[in-house]
């Protein structure tokens, strides 16, 4: 019996602080900021800096300079998916809606209004890596594989063919 009762406060014990850890990861989830690296260029996911302010301004790959303008956070959503918060501009990672359903279609920022098209899942691949997949295409973030090694290069949405440069790490800032 008493071998039963500590079982029962282990578990009772074990399971609040799997509940205090999980409360713990959403605090921290709203006030971290990453770094988005690209596998294959080891650039990082940017706001381009000359229209920063603007719906509809380009994301695109730059070396880490450590501007706000390269830094995000996720605020999770539902269903496993997140909206991606730039730091600068307080503007959420975006496909471009008009052209959802195609490879290529532009990742751009816009200010936030819940579409599927702003929200987003991390699935792990390998090596601590990440493919970003868009909710509302079930494409992945995708750095322009024939640009993949130049600073500009542009991100845009794609069918997952495995490849590095649709993968992505996050680095925490703070």
């Amino acid at each position: 019996m008493k071998n039963l009762q500590l079982l029962v406060a282990f578990l009772v014990l074990f399971c609040l602080s799997l509940i205090a850890q999980e409360l713990d990861l959403q605090e921290e989830s709203v006030a971290t900021w990453y770094k988005i690296v690209n596998r294959k260029s080891g650039k990082v996911l940017e706001v381009d800096l000359t229209r920063w302010q603007n719906n509809g301004a380009n994301v695109q790959q730059w070396a880490w300079n450590g501007g706000y303008h390269q830094q995000w956070r996720l605020i999770a959503t539902s269903s496993g998916y997140c909206r991606i918060v730039n730091r600068k501009s307080g503007k959420v990672l975006d496909l471009d809606s008009t052209r959802w359903q195609y490879n290529g279609a532009n990742v751009q920022q816009w200010t936030w209004n819940s579409g599927y098209h702003q929200q987003w899942q991390f699935v792990q691949t390998t090596g601590g890596y990440y493919k970003i997949v868009n909710r509302k295409s079930g494409k992945v973030l995708d750095l322009d594989s024939t640009r993949w090694q130049y600073n500009g290069a542009n991100v845009q949405q794609w069918n997952w063919n495995g490849g590095y440069h649709q993968q992505w790490r996050l680095i925490r800032m703070n």
